[in-house]
């Protein structure tokens, strides 16, 4: 299911398992999106867990009218800002959101799923030949030694070494804007 699906099963037929997906599709992004504004790592889980919870407590108003992810990265900062505003002893603690946005981002809308990012790492694995891909597929994925990938597809060690070393050296290209996002996700 989209977004689009999920939001719609939320809203229209009350489903906790919907709401669970979207849970465990966007507190990821949220926690470290708060992080610009938050330093302590339980306020911020306490700021995120709020905005999850008006989410589904306002389930039947909800009218976005933008994406998903656009609306929740929306009110997590409002929610951050809006603590900064009232528990803040110094007004200069108010951060603005473009001032703190990751090397990786341009902008809001820069900011990934990890569904996301797990389909931007299969892209771009996708236009490599097939062996280098089993490679590192079975190392990254599988945890598999380098031993037992060379037996496994019956070529020497020496040779998985090479197909991972230059797996390893284009995807730093390829997805340099996103490495650090993608070193996190599972």
């Amino acid at each position: 299911m989209d977004d689009l699906e999920l939001l719609n099963e939320v809203t229209f037929r009350d489903n906790e398992a919907a709401f669970k997906v979207i849970f465990d599709n966007f507190y990821p992004i949220l926690f470290l999106f708060s992080k610009r504004f938050i330093q302590d790592q339980e306020l911020r889980h306490d700021i995120v867990q709020e905005v999850f919870i008006s989410i589904w407590e306002q389930r039947k108003t909800l009218d976005i009218k933008i994406s998903l992810q656009n609306y929740l990265i929306a009110c997590c900062r409002n929610a951050c800002l809006n603590y900064l505003q009232r528990y803040s002893k110094r007004n200069n603690n108010v951060v603005s959101l473009s001032e703190n946005l990751p090397i990786y981002c341009e902008s809001v809308e820069d900011i990934f799923s990890v569904g996301e990012l797990v389909q931007l790492l299969e892209n771009a694995l996708a236009k490599l030949p097939d062996n280098y891909r089993r490679v590192y597929k079975m190392s990254r994925f599988e945890s598999k030694k380098n031993r037992e990938i060379a037996v496994s597809l019956g070529v020497s060690e020496k040779t998985v070494e090479r197909y991972k070393h230059k797996v390893e050296s284009f995807l730093r290209i390829e997805l340099k804007e996103y490495l650090p996002l993608l070193l996190f996700s599972p």
